[in-house]
């Protein structure tokens, strides 16, 4: 089963949607197939098969949506098989990018799963940044619809942002836990900006409200370590993150606009080429912000 999946992703990689859609049915027939074998080797391949038949097909994908969902809940909770739960929770993203706000019909068991994999204290750490990270699509897909959700995700992600950024001693296991702790915080200010922007086109962004001192709290503490730790991505997220908050909460957001580490950082960021763009976008909200009477 394994060399026939790998065949297949090898040669559906390789097709054009037009190719793909008279195979369609053919293709994630034997998917399905495989994974409803328990213990297969093959269900890495199976999902990284699912997830770009997803992002080929696009709203073509929408017949099998339903069909792959029990495979795909399978998949996310085989926690003792990090790369077959690290695929599920892949293909779950190209599902939901491909589906859109229709995927909202799909999306509660997914969201339990989510959930309880971030819960999970035996969930293997390199999971739970990607499901922030598929949860940033999920609200961004389904929009003012994530509000069911807000509550408790946010609660978690809470939590999580919490977690302290080690002393690196030079040490490979302080190295090792830096780099987890980097891509977490990462993956934590893509979950904070897909679900602002997710309820912010329902028009239910005041759901943040309550978690918004602990969203200004983390951004200072990444501005803190970025700055320090050079961390690229790190810089991007936050002042990407930092102007959508201004947008949404105006001159409650001025402060930390205002503040000297943001301002350096702003002022790195616009001659870098890739993080002009959101720097630039920042800058024209701190700047509009300053002309607003509190």
């Amino acid at each position: 089963q394994s060399l026939i999946t790998g065949l297949i992703h090898i040669c559906v990689r390789r097709l054009s949607k037009n190719e793909l859609m008279p195979q369609a049915n053919a293709i994630m027939g034997a998917v399905l197939q495989v994974l409803q074998s328990p213990g297969s080797a093959a269900h890495e391949e199976s999902f990284n098969i699912m997830g770009f038949m997803a992002a080929a097909l696009e709203k073509d994908f929408k017949p099998y949506v339903e069909y792959s969902n029990q495979s795909i809940l399978r998949g996310l909770q085989n926690i003792h098989d990090v790369a077959v739960c690290r695929t599920a929770v892949s293909a779950v993203g190209d599902i939901v990018e491909s589906q859109g706000v229709d995927f909202e019909a799909f999306a509660e068991q997914i969201m339990q799963c989510f959930v309880e994999l971030l819960k999970n204290s035996e969930v293997d750490r390199k999971i739970k940044p990607l499901v922030f990270s598929k949860i940033s699509d999920i609200a961004l897909a389904i929009e003012g619809n994530f509000q069911k959700y807000a509550p408790l995700v946010l609660h978690i992600i809470v939590h999580a942002s919490r977690t302290p950024m080690p002393n690196n001693d030079g040490g490979e296991d302080s190295e090792d836990l830096c780099a987890h702790i980097t891509e977490l915080r990462e993956s934590i200010l893509e979950a904070y900006t897909g679900i602002l922007l997710g309820l912010k086109d329902g028009n239910k962004q005041d759901f943040i409200i309550g978690v918004y001192d602990d969203i200004m709290a983390f951004i200072q503490l990444c501005v803190h370590d970025a700055k320090r730790l050079n961390m690229m991505t790190t810089i991007k997220r936050v002042i990407a993150l930092l102007g959508d908050l201004g947008e949404c909460f105006g001159v409650r957001v001025r402060t930390v606009l205002e503040d000297p580490l943001v301002q350096e950082m702003l002022d790195f960021a616009v001659k870098d080429s890739n993080m002009r763009e959101d720097a630039l976008f920042t800058i024209q909200v701190r700047d509009r912000l300053r002309n607003i009477q509190q």
